[in-house]
Formats: structure tokens, sequence, C-alpha cells
């Protein structure tokens, strides 16, 4: 019983572990995006910051939903990042 508790734990430590590798490879190529496009486009207004304004704290999760938690808040930056470039974009 213990073993397949393991191997359970491992594949999902695998997946978590591509997921982040294939996030890192998405973040990096929206950078490359926004540097090859600098010269046709227009300069970024400041966006407010995504904190909450009644001040309270993020819910505690357990260690996976966090890391869950986490990817999602990366590739929700991302997509803004590519919103960014769309909303900017000279062409």
């Amino acid at each position: 019983m213990d073993e397949c508790k393991s191997e359970r734990q491992s594949q999902v430590t695998t997946e978590m572990n591509q997921l982040d590798k294939g996030l890192m490879i998405i973040e990096e190529s929206v950078a490359s995006l926004m540097s090859r496009l600098d010269k046709v486009l227009r300069k970024s207004n400041p966006t407010p910051s995504s904190d909450k304004k009644d001040g309270s704290v993020s819910e505690s999760l357990v260690p996976f939903a966090d890391s869950v938690r986490t990817f999602r808040y990366r590739l929700t930056g991302t997509n803004n990042h590519i919103q960014d470039i769309l909303n900017r974009l000279e062409l």
C-alpha cells in the first residue's frame, strides 16, 4: 500500500516539474517577444496592484494546493503580459 502512495506522489511530482518547466519556457518566450517588439510598442500604462484592497491575507493551503496556486498566478501573469503586448502593439 505504501508503495502505491509513493508511486502516485512521484507521478504528481514529475508532472508538477514538467508544468514548471513549461511555464518557465512560456515566461521566457513572452519576455523575448516583448524585447523584440520594443520598438513598435507604446509605453505601458501603470496597472493597479492585484493585492487585495481589504488587506486580507490569502488562505493558507496545503503544499500541493499552494504549488498549483503559484502556477496559476504565474500563468495569469504571463497571460497579462501577452494581453499588454497586444494592447500596446502599433502594427
